[in-house]
């Protein structure tokens, strides 16, 4: 519950530089007053590196990636590149290309006349790193039980520890969106 204080005392300065900006007024330019060519920004960034991290023996990676991708190697943690001028707007976002926790976005804003955005979200749901499953791999692609449903059938039922590997068990999540809008038209 720290988050909140530490969050609010972040937050307080920018709304009070906000209120006060908002109370600067600027005369509107007389209509034979030549205002000039419109100023374009346009602005980039793109954070990338190399994720290392090491798990303890009795750690639970699962549990500290349960919504994320930590998996080690390079990547773009983040990528933005947009312009902004007097008649229009666009910008493209990403973050964490190519890992399981990847979003994109796109936006398009021509004042007055139209505006378009996409998103998409990807979010894992990693449930375990030591799944363990009655199934065997018989031929690339085939799963069987082995001799599991003979001993069923003959109340001898033991599963096994053979040292069979464990197995990650990973959902995901995926959403987009895809929004436009026109003015009315007369």
């Amino acid at each position: 519950m720290r988050i909140l204080p530490a969050f609010s005392v972040l937050l307080l300065p920018l709304l009070l530089s906000a209120g006060a900006e908002a109370q600067v007024n600027t005369p509107a330019p007389e209509p034979a007053q030549d205002i000039g060519a419109p100023t374009a920004v346009s602005t980039g960034q793109v954070d990338f590196g190399f994720r290392g991290t090491a798990y303890g023996d009795n750690s639970d990676e699962a549990r500290y990636q349960r919504y994320r991708d930590l998996r080690n190697g390079p990547f773009v943690e983040g990528f933005r590149w947009g312009k902004n001028d007097d008649r229009a707007l666009w910008a493209v976002r990403a973050t964490n290309v190519g890992y399981r926790d990847q979003q994109y976005s796109a936006e398009y804003n021509r004042f007055g006349k139209v505006r378009a955005s996409f998103d998409f979200n990807q979010i894992p749901l990693f449930f375990s790193e030591v799944t363990r499953t009655a199934y065997t791999t018989t031929s690339q692609g085939v799963l069987g039980l082995g001799s599991l449903p003979s001993q069923v059938q003959s109340v001898e039922v033991s599963v096994p520890n053979d040292g069979t590997q464990p197995t990650g068990l990973f959902g995901e999540t995926h959403s987009t969106w895809l929004t436009d809008a026109l003015p009315p038209t007369a």
